[in-house]
């Protein structure tokens, strides 16, 4: 799948601490409607539910070819975002607010450089699910539970210019939210630069959930003489 969140620890740059969050609202357990459709269809609802959520917290772990191991923590809106990133015992933060990126990698939040801020404000929710109607072969997997909440997998085969294999798990109760997400592997070459997920990726396994009031996210205060 076209992850381009992968990019995150490439670019080394974790977000404010959340506010409490909740999983996907269940409906009775019987109905599992989500379940019941095709793994395109199930995917298109998934992606759709994600661009439009008013908050979400990611935790993730990627794992580089290297076998250096990153967390990256976030904390999202439709139009803002706050991470942190941690490899090798060091942390970097980025902030995104009003279309203006600023990190800090431990001396203070500076204004972002240009090709940066162009790579981070791509991973605003509402495009990253953009990216995901181009995707390699959709396959539905079984249905299990992930963080408490009954999910159903969907594979994609990474076969799609710029694409990367793996899975989402999506609540087939409720609304279909994204609960977790994994894969890795070899990107495909080619697809959209805004949207190709990032190489030097042996593995990544991120986990979601969906604050019930959003996060105030808010420019930071610059190191002077920035």
């Amino acid at each position: 799948m076209n992850i381009k969140l992968l990019a995150l620890a490439l670019l080394s740059t974790v977000p404010i601490a959340c506010g409490s969050s909740q999983a996907p609202a269940a409906s009775p357990a019987s109905s599992q409607a989500e379940a019941q459709k095709s793994a395109d269809d199930i995917w298109n609802d998934a992606w759709s539910a994600y661009g439009k959520a008013p908050a979400i917290t990611e935790s993730e772990t990627e794992t580089e070819s290297n076998g250096t191991v990153v967390t990256i923590q976030i904390d999202a809106t439709p139009t803002s975002m706050s991470f942190t990133t941690t490899a090798n015992g060091q942390s970097s933060k980025t902030v995104i607010v009003n279309n203006k990126v600023y990190t800090d990698s431990g001396t203070g939040f500076q204004v972002a450089a240009a090709d940066y801020a162009t790579a981070v404000l791509s991973l605003l929710p509402p495009h990253l699910a953009s990216c995901q109607t181009t995707h390699g072969t959709l396959t539905k997997g079984s249905t299990t539970s992930v963080d408490g909440v009954q999910v159903v997998e969907v594979k994609d085969d990474g076969k799609s210019p710029g694409d990367i294999p793996g899975s989402i798990f999506v609540a087939v109760n409720g609304s279909p939210l994204i609960v977790q997400s994994k894969g890795g592997g070899v990107s495909t070459t080619g697809g959209r630069p805004d949207c190709a997920a990032a190489p030097g990726f042996s593995t990544y396994d991120i986990h979601f959930t969906y604050p019930t009031t959003p996060s105030q996210i808010v420019a930071p205060s610059l190191t002077t003489g920035t």
